[in-house]
């Protein structure tokens, strides 16, 4: 799974497996090569989040999952925004995990991918530094071509989530929409509302 979510311009296929899917077999021999067996001696890790219902029981999933499938234990932290921000500023408070969500201006791989990891330019809550995933995204914004755009943001989402992964991308919020079979002109777009003069009717 990628950070860019598709269909946006230069978001990558879902398709093309970029990314680290769930895999637990993979896991347990990534996790066994990494001197951890079956969980064994693994570093305890603190996963916080900004209370809210739905983060709360995120992160019990991710805890879950977690001790099934890998024996690796979690602790969760909830605090309220203020106090939580603070938190991800670092120091020895700072998270080994935590929780962030993304909605993007525009819909183009630009405003997830450079707006947000980019080292210098983005609002980079990782504090992640990667020269190449930089060069991509800053070459990727120079040109018009959405071929060569969309190749950029491929290398630049697989170095991100899949090389290095510095993310865990869990999922996209959607809009459910219920539309008439009798309502023509409607159509899915993968970014901001409809517009209604486009609509028709028919008995």
């Amino acid at each position: 799974m990628t950070f860019t979510r598709p269909p946006v311009l230069g978001a990558v296929d879902p398709t093309e497996k970029v990314g680290i899917y769930f895999d637990p077999i993979f896991a347990k021999a990534w996790l066994a090569e990494a001197g951890y067996s079956e969980g064994k001696s693994f570093p305890q890790l603190f996963l916080v989040h900004n209370s809210s219902e739905l983060h709360s029981e995120t992160a019990k999933a991710v805890k879950t999952m977690l001790k099934h499938y890998l024996n690796i234990d979690v602790e969760v932290r909830a605090f309220d925004l203020e106090r939580y921000l603070k938190v991800l500023k670092g120091g020895p408070t700072a998270p080994h995990i935590f929780r962030m969500s993304w909605c993007a201006k525009q819909p183009d791989a630009d405003f997830w991918l450079h707006e947000v990891f980019h080292p210098d330019k983005g609002i980079n809550w990782i504090g992640w530094n990667n020269h190449e995933f930089a060069k991509l995204v800053d070459k990727a914004r120079q040109i018009s071509n959405p071929v060569e755009r969309k190749e950029l943001y491929r290398r630049a989402e697989k170095i991100l989530t899949e090389k290095e992964a510095a993310i865990v991308p869990l999922y996209f919020k959607n809009t459910p929409f219920m539309v008439k079979s009798w309502v023509k002109g409607w159509y899915h777009k993968e970014f901001g509302g409809q517009h209604i003069r486009n609509w028709s009717l028919e008995n």
